[in-house]
């Protein structure tokens, strides 16, 4: 499967001068990175200096936005969208629903920014949540309206994850909350990892890379390649 990480301003130690080596993350194994761009109408401090450093790595980046019910939620899509518009990442952007204070953003709301989302910046976002928050916290969560977009499901330990209604199946999985901080480059000890749901023609394709055509060689073309790598089946 193709993994990856997913960090916030948390994965960064504010008594030291560095931050995320994502080129360490890439050599590690990890072929993409979610990077929290916004909580609530709070920008993540870091996010501006792990979305350049990922994008030097070659690492194929999400941004992500934790929405709060104490504030207004086109508000809060607009400041994610101001964050990310001049360079939304390679991942379609995520919203991640799940309980902050005891409460969870409901259905109408999670609409507004989806179609926010989809106005401003032309993609289907990625929705992060859990199955017991979606199912029992989510008010209107089993709308099949909400099937049509790609699911990021969080689920630790588990052999497969459970997958809410109306979803069928997962695209991302958050399988663990304890990766191994240092071999993946973070100053953490721990990093969240993830699963991505398929190999990697499978990724190539989510993210839009089209797939390189099959080349045909002639005989001739054969014959010559032959030579060229085993000369000494011509002695």
């Amino acid at each position: 499967m193709i993994i990856g990480c997913d960090v916030s301003t948390w994965q960064d130690r504010n008594d030291t001068p560095n931050k995320i080596d994502f080129k360490k993350m890439k050599a590690a194994g990890a072929s993409f990175v979610f990077c929290r761009a916004s909580f609530g109408s709070y920008q993540d401090t870091d996010f501006a200096d792990y979305w350049t450093a990922a994008k030097d790595a070659e690492l194929p980046r999400g941004a992500y936005t934790f929405p709060l019910t104490s504030l207004s939620m086109a508000d809060q899509i607009q400041k994610f969208l101001n964050i990310i518009k001049n360079d939304p990442g390679e991942i379609p952007p995520v919203l991640d629903i799940e309980r902050y204070q005891s409460t969870v953003p409901n259905a109408a709301s999670i609409k507004t920014a989806i179609k926010m989302i989809e106005d401003q910046l032309g993609v289907k976002p990625i929705i992060y949540t859990g199955f017991y928050v979606w199912r029992d916290e989510v008010k209107g969560s089993n709308d099949a309206y909400f099937a049509r977009y790609p699911l990021w499901i969080a689920n630790y330990g588990a052999v497969t994850p459970l997958i809410p209604k109306p979803w069928t199946t997962w695209t991302f999985w958050q399988y663990t909350d304890k990766g191994d901080g240092p071999k993946y480059g973070t100053e953490s000890l721990n990093v969240d990892m993830d699963y991505f749901a398929g190999e990697l023609l499978d990724f190539n394709a989510f993210l839009g890379i089209p797939t390189p055509a099959p080349v045909n060689f002639t005989d001739q073309e054969k014959l010559d390649r032959l030579w060229n790598l085993h000369p000494e089946l011509w002695r």
